[in-house]
């Protein structure tokens, strides 16, 4: 088993297995002893721990619950934070002059994403380093509105033209135009 997903998919399998098997009728049509369930349960229980343990898997569905919960809760926390980012810099960003708005604009995403590489080691569930993944983007698309800001139509009109000019040899190198 190489994924978390897959682990997942075998703990919710294990999970409804043990469910059939816990009704009477299933049991007596299979004619298993009271010592074979009760040893198909140890089995269960060591297997299933050992996946939260090695994979961090719900085995109990109100954990599943309780992990729909947190996903929901973390996506809105994240919308949430890259909203306050961006408000937080749009408040204060007349104040500070062109060079500093510019290194600002460069080192918010990279901050971001060097904290998203260092919680994405130590956290297990991914809640928050998902949160700082959503905020590394929303820098990065920060950055690329500042960045037009800064730029005059003449640059943006030459970017065009390069992008334009670039596309036509591609097409012409490919053979697709």
């Amino acid at each position: 088993m190489g994924s978390r997903s897959e682990a997942q998919r075998e703990a919710e399998r294990l999970r409804r297995l043990r469910e059939e098997l816990g009704k009477e009728e299933i049991r007596t049509a299979l004619a298993l002893t009271a010592e074979q369930c009760a040893q198909f349960e140890r089995w269960c229980i060591e297997r299933l721990e050992a996946l939260a343990r090695e994979y961090d898997v719900d085995t109990t569905a109100s954990q599943e619950r309780v992990s729909w919960g947190m996903r929901i809760a973390a996506t809105l926390g994240a919308i949430a934070f890259c909203v306050a980012v961006v408000l937080f810099a749009r408040r204060f960003w007349g104040y500070l002059v062109a060079p500093v708005q510019l290194v600002l604009a460069m080192l918010i995403p990279l901050a971001a994403l060097a904290g998203t590489e260092l919680v994405a080691r130590r956290e297990r569930s991914r809640y928050f380093t998902n949160l700082l993944a959503a905020v590394t983007l929303a820098g990065f698309f920060m950055n690329l509105v500042i960045a037009g800001a800064f730029s005059t139509s003449r640059e943006r009109s030459r970017c065009c033209w390069l992008g334009r000019r670039w596309r036509w040899r591609w097409r012409t190198a490919t053979g697709s135009g």
